[in-house]
């Protein structure tokens, strides 16, 4: 009871919260004063913000390089897409962030990436870089069958076929006599390996170390982040209905060996006594 009561309070907790409630202030403030300082040029101050590990001599023309990608008119708004951290285990000193961007122009957009560390409470950053976009996230993002191609196409039937058939197999086992059905429902209702394909794009990604549930999926990282559509092998259910069929099949083979090996039923042979005569009636 306490431990539900604990989740339901989690639940209530973050059930409110977006993304820019949960992004680390400091972090988000450095990541948004860095577009400004790249912005107007002012690289050798730029370069005395990343950490020494990535610094080179020809530094201040790589800033140069990628200070011209963002410098292409008015910030009209800077979207949180997603940020990501993670502490070091052998130095709980020295933390790891990651934050994400949209930049928004009046008529550009481009997508931010900042890696930065954190370490003895000195911030400094490992990456920086800027894409330009052919528009803004939330209008690429939309799902929409309008300008698709064959491999979109291709991974929506895969993915109805893989989770209809899961399903169906699932079904087929609870009306069946098998043991340890919470076993093989388990290995039904699973799908191994995953290929993903981003719906803004053809980019098509192999997973061969992964399982996934009803061997279909689709899912968005953020509201502004393009959907993904993904399809595993149902190997479970595929086992399961080469089972079924042979045993099916061994049935209706024993059924008509029995049907085979009945006698046929021969026709009576009971005498018939001849009919009385009325001479016989009378002796």
């Amino acid at each position: 009871m306490k431990n539900i009561l604990i989740a339901a309070l989690l639940l209530v907790l973050f059930s409110g919260c977006s993304v820019m409630d949960l992004v680390p202030k400091e972090e988000d403030k450095l990541c948004r004063d860095y577009i400004a300082l790249l912005k107007s040029g002012n690289v050798e101050e730029a370069a005395k913000q990343l950490d020494e590990s990535i610094k080179t001599p020809d530094i201040n023309e790589k800033l140069l390089q990628v200070a011209k990608v963002i410098d292409i008119g008015e910030i009209e708004e800077i979207k949180v897409l997603n940020f990501n951290y993670k502490t070091n285990i052998k130095n709980t000193n020295k933390v790891n962030y990651e934050l994400e961007y949209e930049i928004c122009y009046k008529d550009a957009f481009v997508h931010g990436y900042f890696s930065l560390v954190k370490e003895n409470g000195k911030t400094t950053f490992l990456g920086v870089r800027f894409t330009p976009l052919k528009g803004p996230l939330e209008e690429m993002g939309k799902f929409t069958m309008a300008g698709k191609s064959i491999p979109h196409y291709s991974i929506l039937i895969l993915v109805v076929i893989a989770a209809g058939f899961s399903i169906y197999m699932f079904v087929l086992l609870l009306k069946s006599n098998f043991s340890k059905k919470w076993l093989w429902g388990i290995f039904i209702l699973i799908g191994f390996t995953k290929i993903t394909v981003y719906w803004n794009s053809t980019d098509i990604f192999f997973e061969p170390l992964t399982i996934q549930l009803l061997s279909a999926g689709s899912f968005k990282a953020n509201s502004l982040a393009p959907w993904a559509v993904s399809v595993s092998i149902p190997l479970g259910a595929i086992i399961f209905y080469y089972i079924l069929n042979k045993r099916e099949k061994e049935k209706a083979a024993q059924a008509k060996m029995k049907a085979e090996a009945l006698p046929a039923q021969e026709p009576s042979q009971e005498k018939q006594e001849p009919p009385v005569t009325e001479n016989q009636k009378q002796e």
